[in-house]
């Protein structure tokens, strides 16, 4: 379903090209320490990034224009890599950018100074935002009593790989061998 931010439509097509832009990252950072992460939470990250960047970027638009010259100098600099992208389009990302940051550090400008000793407080007061349930990997190393292997054979199996062990092996290693 398209969704519309003040009259911007956000297509499917826009959310799926930001899904793929992010599952790279999702996929080596997000799912292999979550439980929770699936490709339902990244289509909803990727909708709520493209949902930001039109608010970021409509915000911007109604700054004060930025001076020609600046605009000029910073094209300046990119004019060689632009390629066939058009000059206007080209001079018109630079003042978008340009009154992003202009925004940026006028917000950043205008924060306050953390109080230490609030942050202390507010970290003690909400300890449990930031407890990770104990988690344990184990393996372990068996030998089995089938139609091929004895009681014996297994046995002497585990001996073996209790001498390595007190050799000094590495027990993941020993583990992955079987």
């Amino acid at each position: 379903m398209p969704v519309s931010v003040n009259g911007t439509v956000i297509s499917e097509e826009e959310v799926r090209e930001e899904f793929e832009r992010l599952k790279p990252h999702y996929d080596e950072h997000v799912r292999p320490h979550s439980d929770e992460a699936s490709d339902q939470q990244l289509e909803e990250w990727s909708r709520e990034n493209i949902i930001e960047r039109i608010l970021v970027r409509q915000a911007a638009e109604s700054e004060e224009p930025i001076p020609a010259e600046e605009i000029d100098e910073a094209f300046a600099s990119v004019k060689d890599q632009i390629g066939d992208t058009p000059e206007e389009e080209v001079r018109a990302d630079i003042e978008l950018n340009m009154k992003i940051e202009r925004m940026i550090n006028r917000v950043m400008d205008e924060s306050t100074e953390v109080d230490e000793q609030l942050c202390i407080k507010w970290y003690e007061d909400n300890l449990d935002q930031f407890e990770m349930p104990a988690q344990v990997h184990v393996r372990h190393i068996v030998k089995h009593i089938d139609g091929l292997h004895s009681k014996e054979e297994a046995y002497s199996g585990i001996q073996a790989v209790k001498l390595r062990l007190d050799a000094g092996e590495d027990f993941e290693k020993l583990a992955s061998e079987g």
